[in-house]
């Protein structure tokens, strides 16, 4: 990461120690342009931590899944019939053509491909992220479904209702929030998180002082310090 007069015309309030760092589920491709709307950050975070920035919102760092388990996801949620998805690149490869994935191309800005078979294509192009959509309450049955198959090992959490998100193990907002922090030689401490997905709670129990939305569910809020 950069440092000095780029820093500080990157973000003002960086003389004064202030370290900016967004953070999101979203992958790095749909991710950029909020960043260049923010226009003043040190470091992003970027599919649940799985995909590291520096401050000019290149990756540094990324970590994928296996493809074993990969493939043991997709079964998974194949045998619920629900939609699924994974990434390459700049793009979100989806394995039922549905409003899901047309919803979801206009909201991520990315380019859906439809896979006849998503299974040969996972194989060949590894993602670090597997997202799944379907209605709030097949999501919450889902997930804690997949939380007692898979225990650890992978990642799972939600950002929306409608969300269930799928990333490596040992990867978290939290997690990689902490490895920015190291190189900012600052502590955790220090930091203060917002938040209002359970893919938050990572970030809001490790640092200083956290803030949950008022529109957070009860789970979310009671892990944070205010409101």
């Amino acid at each position: 990461m950069r440092s000095g007069i780029y820093d500080e015309f990157r973000n003002p309030l960086y003389a004064q120690g202030i370290r900016i760092v967004p953070a999101s589920g979203r992958a790095p491709d749909s991710m950029r342009g909020f960043l260049e709307r923010i226009g003043c950050y040190d470091a992003a975070i970027a599919s649940n931590g799985a995909d590291i920035l520096d401050d000019c919102g290149q990756i540094i760092s990324q970590t994928f899944l296996e493809t074993g388990i990969t493939l043991e996801i997709l079964s998974f949620i194949r045998s619920r019939g629900c939609y699924v998805h994974t990434y390459w690149e700049n793009t979100f490869h989806y394995n039922l053509d549905s409003h899901w994935a047309r919803a979801y191309q206009r909201s991520s800005r990315l380019l859906g491909v439809y896979e006849e078979d998503l299974d040969a294509f996972a194989r060949q192009h590894p993602t670090n992220k597997i997202l799944v959509m379907d209605s709030r309450d097949r999501i919450a049955e889902v997930f804690l479904e997949a939380r007692e198959h898979f225990s650890n090992r992978c990642a799972i959490t939600t950002s929306k209702p409608e969300f269930l998100e799928f990333n490596p193990t040992g990867t978290s907002k939290g997690i990689a929030l902490a490895s920015i922090v190291d190189t900012f030689h600052l502590k955790m401490e220090e930091f203060c998180a917002f938040g209002d997905g359970r893919n938050d709670i990572s970030m809001l129990k490790a640092c200083g002082v956290s803030v949950a939305m008022a529109n957070a569910s009860a789970e979310v809020q009671s892990m944070a310090k205010a409101v």
